[in-house]
């Protein structure tokens, strides 16, 4: 019903394939090959009650709050994000002053 050498034959076939894939897993996840750098830790978002008032229209408790986001949150990611595109229009701007070519004016 069965041939032993067809089920042997596959079973080393696999065996093979599954050895190779393992050998290659841990080629690709190489940690020497891993960032060395630490990640960044973001500070938590800082809630600052300014001033609570009750509402007697609504029958609520109002509040006046100031939050402070830090990282990609903030107001500081997007004047990072300025600072970079600022540096990179001063690098054309002097890249393409450089190229022009000098004219000979006549004295």
């Amino acid at each position: 019903m069965f041939n032993i050498k067809k089920i042997i034959k596959w079973f080393f076939i696999i065996l093979v394939i599954l050895l190779f894939l393992i050998i290659v897993f841990i080629m690709l996840t190489d940690p020497n090959k891993l960032p060395k750098e630490k990640i960044p830790i973001l500070k938590e978002t800082a809630f600052e009650n300014i001033e609570e008032w009750y509402d007697d229209n609504e029958k609520c408790t109002m509040i006046k709050a100031k939050y402070t986001f830090d990282g990609l949150n903030g107001v500081g990611y997007y004047q990072q994000q300025l600072q970079e595109k600022k540096v990179v229009i001063t690098i054309f701007r002097s890249l393409k002053n450089a190229s022009k070519p000098k004219k000979n004016l006549p004295t």
